[in-house]
């Protein structure tokens, strides 16, 4: 289950000064009751245990409670300065989130699993019970705080600039209920951000971007010391709008990270530290056709190539992280009805389509390519909102990959249907 409530103020003090105040609380939770498998290489289990096709069975349990509060307030300023229009930022943010859970595992009286299953002939005799042991049960506390100053800029309504600079705080308090270890860190860190747009035409404008980033770990049972996880992103790329009817944009972009959980393969009880590398690069398209108010068509293509740059996570560097599909796309085409007894009324349909993706770090089994037709209809008014959609209604079998252990996938959700209704006041 997942709760949370926000509220929002803001204020104008006069033409050129205005106040924003925001204050957030989540709650999350999932309790995951599941009768898994293992084999000769662990729970990863791409090798049977007993040769030549049967693994053990283990009863397993993930609990996980997530709690976050967050405020944060800023002072906007616009005012022009010869040929220049200008939005001057400052503010300032406060943030927890409270992180913990456990793991808990039954392997037998020996070690080898609650029973056995042999996946040349399936049958799962063995019924789930509750385990007991618990392998972790850690708390994360990630306290995130800073304060920010940022500036936007418009030459000559043609060349568009944003400059940004935020000394952030990030304090980390980890402690392990199970092995009593604990540890608390603390990190100030000033992040950069930086960018630009050229109008080279009234139609064609050209971007490119650079950031740094901080943030907090997740649950994770650490060996040592936790640090948070640091990136750099560079972006470039082009935008078009030709009279509204054709619109879209393409970009180049590579993200670098760094202080990466990974296992610590030094750890008996195989830990992690935060001392892994990855990169992603990849193309991202976007493109709306909207010849008329009755017709939009939306298409979209993303290529990623996201790999470790050390061989820390326990795999070789260049291998593909697990569950990144290298290319996936989206074409959708909607209508919106015209005529009078109609009005209000609209209908989508469109196709989903992603390749493949590796289901473990060590790259030995991936998933097929898939396609999942989605449909939807809709009614709209000033005030309200109703809305059907139809996931997947061709029923197409597929397989994707899950993220419970490694080396897992679970089978498409089959039709599903999805009604939403908003009101506006």
């Amino acid at each position: 289950n997942a709760d949370s409530v926000w509220g929002s103020l803001d204020h104008t003090i006069n033409a050129v000064w205005s106040l924003n105040l925001k204050a957030r609380y989540a709650y999350s939770e999932f309790d995951q009751k599941v009768q898994s498998l293992f084999g000769s290489d662990g729970f990863v289990a791409d090798l049977p245990l007993m040769l030549p096709s049967s693994w053990a069975l283990t009863n397993a349990e993930l609990f996980q409670r997530q709690e976050e509060y967050s405020v944060l307030g800023n002072a906007l300023a616009k005012f022009e300065i010869g040929p220049s229009e200008n939005t001057l930022l400052f503010g300032a943010d406060y943030s927890q989130l409270n992180d913990e859970g456990f793991i808990n595992a039954d392997l037998g009286p020996y070690g080898l699993g609650v029973g056995a299953v042999d996946l040349m002939a399936p049958e799962f005799s063995v019924a789930y019970g509750n385990p007991d042991a618990s392998i972790n049960s850690p708390s994360v506390r990630n306290t995130t705080y800073g304060g920010y100053v940022q500036l936007q800029s418009s030459f000559y309504k043609r060349f568009h600039q944003l400059c940004s600079l935020r000394l952030s705080g990030m304090e980390i308090d980890f402690q392990d209920k199970t092995s009593g270890a604990a540890a608390k860190t603390q990190t100030l860190k000033p992040l950069p951000r930086i960018g630009g747009v050229f109008d080279v035409t009234d139609q064609v404008s050209l971007f490119a971007g650079y950031s740094e980033g901080m943030r907090g770990q997740p649950f994770v049972n650490f060996s040592g010391a936790p640090r948070p996880e640091l990136s750099r992103q560079i972006e470039a790329g082009l935008k078009f709008d030709f009279s509204g009817r054709l619109s879209g944009q393409m970009a180049v972009y590579r993200i670098e990270r760094s202080n990466v959980a990974v296992t610590d393969n030094l750890d008996p009880g195989l830990r992690s530290i935060a001392a892994g590398q990855q990169r992603s690069r990849g193309v991202e398209t976007d493109l709306i056709w909207q010849p008329n108010e009755k017709i939009g068509v939306l298409a979209n293509y993303a290529h990623t190539r996201a790999e470790f740059t050390d061989d820390l996570a326990g795999v070789a560097a260049g291998n593909r992280l697990a569950m990144v599909p290298e290319d996936s796309g989206r074409l959708w085409a909607n209508y919106r009805f015209q005529q009078p007894e109609l009005k209000g009324w609209s209908m989508g349909v469109g196709v989903y389509l992603r390749s493949g993706a590796y289901l473990s770090n060590n790259n030995v089994f991936k998933t097929g390519g898939y396609h999942s037709f989605d449909t939807a209809i809709a009614y709209e008014t000033q005030q309200f909102k109703l809305a059907a959609t139809v996931k997947n209604f061709t029923d197409e079998d597929y397989f994707q990959p899950y993220g419970y252990f490694a080396g897992r996938v679970a089978p498409a959700s089959g039709v599903s249907v999805f009604v939403t209704a908003v009101v506006k006041f």
